[in-house]
């Protein structure tokens, strides 16, 4: 844990963000920096939502053959 300090500009701003989230005022700087710095969690969330979708062998198929398919529609298309 690290403590900041923050002008008094920015505590207002903070804890008006915090309140109307229903959020810590911690959350909040937690989120602000995690997104500035690019370390997010929502990314890793992303990654795992993703590598759960690729598991997925017939999705997967479904949507090569979507894709695949969606190649031709545009490889025929006059220009």
């Amino acid at each position: 844990m690290t403590t900041i300090t923050l002008n008094a500009n920015l505590d207002t701003q903070v804890r008006s963000i915090a309140q109307q989230a229903k959020a810590s005022v911690d959350e909040i700087v937690n989120d602000i920096l995690a997104k500035y710095l690019g370390s997010s969690t929502e990314s890793s969330d992303l990654t795992e939502a993703y590598r759960a979708m690729a598991a997925d062998t017939d999705r997967e198929r479904d949507a090569d053959e979507w894709c695949n398919a969606l190649i031709r529609d545009v490889a025929n298309e006059a220009r």
